[in-house]
């Protein structure tokens, strides 16, 4: 998971791409697989480039106003669903030769009443992590009120946290939600932790 938090116009001197910046959020397991992935493959005997890894969506690549592009950005959550390994073929053309499915974060249930979201993670930590970033998704109004900093040790201390969040957005912006219900238990199923999230919105 990660939050595209600015826009960046590469490379700096003579730009030519637009991207967003990622800036992960709780856990940057991203950096450390890169790493791994990196070592691994230099014992393989292949050759790297010495570039620092900055993690970043391409939008697109042609002329384009910088300046529009940043004055109109605006940050948003996301996460990601699959690892590829490219072949490039030149003149900006990659075919995907090997994809690893990821487990998502969250996901939506239907609901006639409440908005119902079953969380995924693997720790009590991750768990409360996905379900900030799952109430974004939601409401992106809630960004700049998340917490990366999350110790809760038990369900009731992160829907008090969560809940904390929800309330110092209303009493600045306004958002559609009123609080996470204290119901659900923390459920193991396949080596991972689930939970399902039920939030009160606002009528």
């Amino acid at each position: 998971m990660g939050i595209s938090d600015s826009c960046l116009c590469l490379p700096k001197r003579h730009p030519n791409v637009v991207t967003w910046h990622v800036d992960p959020f709780g856990e940057d397991s991203m950096e450390t697989y890169q790493k791994e992935l990196s070592e691994f493959l230099e014992r393989e005997g292949y050759q790297l480039e010495r570039r620092e890894f900055l993690k970043h969506i391409t939008l697109g690549r042609s002329s384009f106003s910088e300046r529009e592009w940043k004055k109109n950005f605006r940050p948003l959550p996301l996460y990601f669903h699959h690892f590829h390994l490219y072949e490039s073929y030149g003149g900006l053309r990659y075919e995907p030769i090997w994809s690893h499915d990821l487990l998502p974060p969250f996901e939506e249930i239907e609901s006639r009443t409440d908005l119902t979201l079953r969380i995924y993670g693997s720790s009590l930590r991750q768990l409360f992590y996905n379900a900030q970033i799952a109430l974004t998704f939601k409401c992106p109004e809630l960004l700049p009120f998340l917490d990366p900093r999350f110790e809760g040790h038990s369900i009731e201390e992160g829907i008090l946290q969560l809940n904390a969040i929800i309330n110092r957005a209303n009493s600045e912006v306004k958002v559609p939600l009123m609080n996470v219900k204290f119901q659900g238990e923390v459920s193991p199923i396949k080596g991972i932790l689930m939970w399902e999230m039920v939030v009160r919105a606002c009528p």
